[in-house]
């Protein structure tokens, strides 16, 4: 894989192939001839000790970014500083980070208006919270579809969404973007989070990332 070269020195998570993180490295070397690379621990005082030789694995890296790479492979050594890992294959998702939006299905969440002045003037009986499926979703905002009529520049409070179900339990507050009619008088609106902590935000981006590479490997 002559591409690899180019991925000395990236840092990049070691994963198995159900999407846990091993631990967090940096590539130092690449075996051409033997086509491995090593990983070196970059946090924690050691790698995972009593994984199988031979064990898939995978590794994502980001490329300034903006590209996902993913390297799968297989565990060749084991040490309490480095893993070296026998590459398979490689793939690239080119995507940003930010942008990239994750269509879900059958996943729903509540609702609920921050303000009574939210729901717009005219909507009769308006609920104080409902249930609504989810559209989309990224890491700075998501889109939800309701027949409630919400203004644009609306603050809600979207709580309960879990995007996988062996992934985090999520609740956000964020201001209607844009409104967009659709069939059965229904709308979709795009919302923008209004605050994402690193924390919160890099669990989301790894429950996105785990249901963009099953996608990938469905196909």
């Amino acid at each position: 894989m002559e591409e690899i070269q180019q991925y000395i020195n990236s840092i990049c998570e070691v994963l198995n192939l159900e999407n846990h993180v091993h631990f967090i490295g940096r590539i130092r070397a690449y075996d051409r001839a033997k086509d491995e690379i090593t990983v070196q621990l970059r946090r924690g005082l050691s790698t995972p000790q009593g994984v199988l030789y031979h064990a898939p694995v995978k590794l994502h890296i980001e490329k300034n970014g903006e590209e996902i790479i993913l390297l799968y492979g297989v565990l060749e050594r084991c040490a309490a500083d480095h893993w070296r890992i026998r590459l398979q294959r490689a793939c690239a998702m080119a995507e940003r980070r930010g942008s990239f939006r994750q269509p879900l299905r059958h996943i729903s969440a509540v609702v609920q208006p921050i303000e009574e002045t939210d729901v717009q003037e005219g909507a009769q009986d308006a609920p104080k919270e409902e249930l609504c499926p989810i559209v989309n979703i990224s890491l700075s905002g998501l889109c939800f579809e309701s027949r409630q009529t919400y203004a644009v520049g609306s603050r809600l409070l979207i709580s309960g969404l879990r995007v996988r179900p062996e992934g985090a339990l999520y609740h956000f507050t964020c201001t209607v973007k844009r409104s967009t009619p659709q069939k059965k008088n229904a709308f979709h609106y795009g919302c923008a989070f209004d605050t994402l902590s690193a924390r919160r935000q890099d669990a989301l981006f790894q429950d996105l990332f785990a249901l963009q590479v099953r996608g990938y490997n469905r196909k």
